[in-house]
């Protein structure tokens, strides 16, 4: 009976470990909230859907991946990676292509021609070749048409990215306003 309240107390103090471990670990990832401001990712996202983000010291993306980060005005943005450091993309027609190969992007909300904004607006020169560096990104929306991403303002430092998005909160509701009007029968 002498040895009980050791055994006791051991227990104790491996739960009591095991929670500082697991509170430690909780501390290193953020769980965020965001609303989306802007119609540039529709159909996958539209404006004042509900987000739920991730953002954890361990930096690992995909491409394909949904992400926030702050351009050099310090706005916020909500864009798809279509490629990472170590390739090359280039636009045409709206559609991302990585190293030679048109990447397939059934998310996308593709007008399937070169429309006028993407020929003239963007601030990288329309068909031009833009090379990655490691720890870089090319970002689009899936809206293209509607959409500021990397054939403005160029690839983005991956250390900028805020968090990923997770999912979006089913709201129960249909937003008539988040249509690909490029999908639309003409």
């Amino acid at each position: 009976m002498g040895t009980r309240p050791i055994v006791l107390r051991s227990r104790i103090t491996i739960i009591g470990f095991i929670v500082a471990v697991a509170v430690c670990s909780i501390a290193t990832l953020s769980v965020g909230i965001t609303r989306i401001s802007g119609n540039s990712m529709v159909p996958t996202l539209c404006d004042g859907d509900l987000v739920i983000t991730w953002s954890t010291a361990a930096r690992a993306f995909n491409v394909g991946e949904v992400v926030i980060f702050r351009i050099d005005s310090g706005t916020p943005a909500v864009k798809r990676i279509v490629a990472l450091g170590q390739t090359s993309v280039r636009t045409d027609a709206d559609q991302a292509i990585v190293s030679g190969r048109v990447l397939q992007e059934p998310y996308a909300c593709l007008n399937g021609f070169p429309n006028a904004r993407t020929r003239m607006e963007h601030g990288l020169a329309w068909r031009r070749q833009v090379p990655l560096n490691l720890g870089e990104a090319f970002v689009m929306g899936d809206n293209r048409a509607s959409s500021v991403d990397s054939r403005d303002f160029g690839a983005i430092q991956l250390r900028h990215v805020e968090s990923k998005v997770l999912f979006r909160v089913p709201l129960g509701r249909a937003n008539p306003r988040c249509v690909c009007l490029a999908a639309l029968p003409r």
